[in-house]
């Protein structure tokens, strides 16, 4: 989860399985 949570940091939108995040 922590490579997640990186990858958030560079990209603005990551889609996980059933699962979606939204950065501003």
């Amino acid at each position: 989860q922590k490579l997640a949570e990186f990858n958030s940091l560079k990209n603005p939108h990551l889609i996980f399985p059933g699962q979606e995040i939204l950065v501003p």
